[in-house]
This record gives structure tokens, C-alpha cells and sequence, in this order.
């Protein structure tokens, strides 16, 4: 069954080279340091909150099994707001996609990551009460 389990879903590790292979950037470089300061706190994580991270963002645990399984790049783009410290991420499920704000520094930002891909679970997260609350702190800001 592991097998099975493996060719149709793929695998639950999620593959972090392969993901930033597969991601493209828009407000943002590679070298970005909130790009830097995401991509260590991504290191950072262990499998679950990985796969948090993935249905937060994508609507999906798993990575493909493949790399051809790749039907869209992640894309990481700036989510400008006058407080970003005060901002959760926004997530877009259908376009692989995550808004991320200029973050201060990696603390915050680890700690905004966790909450939302721990409390929006919603496939659609645009809907939750958290993305409700997130976009009416932004209109107040």
C-alpha cells in the first residue's frame, strides 16, 4: 500500500530543492532577504508544518510525484501593507500562490507563517475568517 499510496499521491516529504526549483518571484529576487529569511524558516519547519504550508497555499499536502507533475510554479510576491508586521501572508490556492509582506525579520515572519497555515485550512483560505480579519486589518492600516 505504500507503494500505491506513493504513485498516486506522492511523497509526504516535502522536497524543499524541488520546491524552489518550481518558484518564481514577483516584488521579490532570490535574493531577496525576506526570500532568504522564507526559504530558512521553510528549512526549519518539520513535515507537517511543511505540509501545512503546502494546503495552505496550494489546497495540497504533497508535492507531485514528479517533477513533470508541476502544473504551475509557486509564486512568492510582495504584499505591501504600511504595518507589515501586523499582516498575516495571503495565500491563492488556485494560482499556487502566497502574498508575503516585507516582514522586519525572520521571527515575526516565522511566526505569521505558522499561524496561518495552522488556523486557514480552508481549500479556498480568500473566505476564512482569518483572510476576513487579515484584509480588514490591511483596510484599517
Amino acid at each position: 500500500w505504500h507503494e500505491l499510496e506513493m504513485l498516486l499521491c506522492g511523497s509526504p516529504d516535502i522536497d524543499l530543492k524541488v520546491l524552489k526549483k518550481h518558484t518564481i518571484y514577483e516584488g521579490y529576487t532570490a535574493n531577496s532577504r525576506e526570500v532568504k529569511d522564507f526559504w530558512a524558516i521553510m528549512e526549519s519547519f518539520d513535515s507537517k508544518d511543511r505540509s501545512n504550508y503546502l494546503r495552505f497555499v496550494w489546497g495540497r499536502s504533497r508535492l507531485p510525484i514528479t517533477e513533470e507533475g508541476f502544473t504551475h510554479h509557486m509564486k512568492i510576491q510582495r504584499l505591501e501593507r504600511p504595518n507589515p508586521d501586523a499582516v498575516l501572508p495571503l495565500s491563492h490556492t488556485c494560482f499556487f500562490s502566497i502574498e508575503l509582506p516585507p516582514y522586519s525579520n525572520q521571527a515575526i515572519m516565522k511566526n505569521k507563517l505558522l499561524y496561518a497555515i495552522t488556523h486557514c485550512k480552508a481549500i479556498d483560505t480568500d473566505f476564512t475568517t482569518v483572510a476576513t480579519e487579515a484584509r480588514n486589518v490591511n483596510i484599517l492600516l
